[in-house]
Formats: C-alpha cells, sequence, structure tokens
C-alpha cells in the first residue's frame, strides 16, 4: 500500500485512505483467512513446534467460535471494502477466493504441486498489490516493475517458507512444490525470483533519474542511499535463507522486524 501509494499520488498516502485499507484487508480479512487456515490445519499444526500454541490449535478456542470469528471478520472486510471502489473490493474478493481455495478442501492447493506456487506465491501477491494500487486509483495504468518487484519479493519468501516445513510436509505425506521437486532447485528458484525483484526495485529508482517513464514505475533515486544498509544486513538474511530453520527463533524473526521497520523510517524522509 505504501509502494502503491507513492506510485499513484507521488507522495506518502493520505492517512485516512492508508488505515482503512490496511484495516480492511489486513486487520479483517486475513486475520478471518488465518483463523480458517487454522481450524482447517488444526490436525497438522498440532505436531508444529510453534504453531501448536495457537489458541484454536491447543483449544483455548472452540472450532465453532473461531467459525464465527472468521465469518465476523470477512464479512466485515467484504461491506467495508465497497466504500472504497469496485475494484478494489474485487481485489479483496479474489483474495478471500484465492485463500479459500488455496487453504480449504476439496481443493486445498497448498498440498499441490504447481498449484501451492501459484496460488499462494504468485496469484496471492499479485492480488495483495492489486488491492493496494486500487486503494488509491482505478486507473489500470499499473506499473511493471512495481508488480514484478512486490510479486517476486513475496513469491521467494513463500517458497522460503515452504522450505521451512519441508520435514513436516513430508512426514504428512503432502505432494507441495517443495516435496514434488529437489530441495535445491527450490531455493535456486527462491533465490532468482529474489534477485530479479531486486533488480526491479533499482530499476525504479534509475528509471527517476534517467528514463522517467511513468507506466513501468519510477521511485525516488534518493532510496539509492539505503544501499549501503541493504549490503550491511544481506550476510544475516542469507543466514536465513540459506538454513530455513532459523527462522524459527524468535529472536532472529524479531531482528528481521526491527531492520524493516527501521529501514523504514529511514526511506521516509527520501521520498
Amino acid at each position: 500500500m505504501l509502494l502503491a501509494s507513492y506510485l499513484v499520488l507521488n507522495k506518502l498516502p493520505p492517512l485516512k485512505e492508508f488505515i482503512l485499507g490496511f484495516a480492511i484487508l489486513g486487520v479483517l480479512m486475513w486475520s478471518g483467512l488465518y483463523i480458517l487456515n487454522d481450524l482447517s490445519d488444526i490436525n497438522v499444526d498440532k505436531f508444529h513446534n510453534e504453531k501448536k500454541n495457537r489458541p484454536i490449535i491447543a483449544g483455548k478456542i472452540s472450532k465453532k467460535t473461531g467459525i464465527i470469528m472468521a465469518i465476523i471478520l470477512i464479512s466485515l472486510s467484504l461491506v467495508l471494502s465497497t466504500l472504497i471502489n469496485l475494484f478494489f473490493f474485487i481485489a479483496v474478493l479474489f483474495t478471500l477466493i484465492n485463500q479459500l481455495t488455496y487453504t480449504l478442501k476439496p481443493f486445498r492447493f497448498k498440498e499441490s504441486a504447481n498449484w501451492d506456487f501459484i496460488s499462494c506465491g504468485m496469484l496471492g501477491q499479485i492480488l495483495r498489490f492489486l488491492a493496494g494500487w486500487f486503494l488509491f486509483t482505478t486507473s489500470f495504468n499499473i506499473p511493471i516493475l512495481a508488480l514484478i518487484f512486490v510479486t517476486l519479493t513475496k513469491t521467494s519468501g513463500f517458497l522460503f517458507y515452504r522450505l521451512h516445513h519441508y520435514d513436516l510436509e513430508k512426514k504428512l505425506k503432502y505432494k507441495s512444490s517443495v516435496i514434488t521437486y529437489n530441495k535445491n532447485r527450490v531455493k535456486i528458484l527462491a533465490f532468482t525470483l529474489m534477485f530479479i525483484a531486486i533488480i526491479s526495485f533499482f530499476l525504479m529508482l534509475l528509471n527517476d533519474k534517467f528514463f522517467k517513464i511513468q507506466s513501468i514505475g519510477i521511485l525516488p533515486f534518493n532510496l539509492i542511499y539505503l544501499t549501503p544498509i541493504v549490503i550491511l544486513i544481506a550476510p544475516f538474511y542469507l543466514k536465513i535463507v540459506k538454513n530455513p530453520n532459523l527462522y524459527t527463533n524468535r529472536y532472529i524473526r524479531h531482528v528481521s522486524y526491527a531492520i524493516l521497520t527501521v529501514s523504514l523510517l529511514l526511506a521516509v524522509p527520501l521520498l
């Protein structure tokens, strides 16, 4: 949403629209979807070291209560999204449909090779970006570099996340992409997508400096000054992506959140 707002408005987003959009898609829709995910995976996640302590999986919240909560949250999200515009509503609605097919039977794409990558990987991230985009405009002039950057960054992260669950998915006899294909091939694909995403980001910076082609995406060239920070923290992230199991460490996760927060705060004055 921050990226889309700058690409559309050439400035940081109006606070009212940003908070409303974040509440609709993040607080309401994705909270409801994650509740449904926990309900659908309740017999699987009880074997997971961290997920087994979640309220529904641990039995602190009943399945019935979970279903009611999910319905209320998702319904509120859909109703409120109509207050923005039709295209934002459609993006939110398709986010719901895509995630339901990923999580629930009879589809349950999370267990299917290729479909897990397409659904929660590529399509899921495209829909997230479109929701952010249509929060601020009804124009279909979507910058291709921005779409590539967001989609491939998140898809790469999705693959590393699934690699972290490799042993559990193998034990459960899933036929997901990370089980069906060689782990190293999946890891190479994840690194490749990440590399392309980084290149697309720098191309948006260079576009501001040299070409000024609005249709492909422009970000302030000043953001180039964040490069030293990225280089300094790169070894930290590379260590995690090379060994996805490290991400189970809460300290590591909190450090990565802190780094992201600091990076965003430093980026704001440069926009």
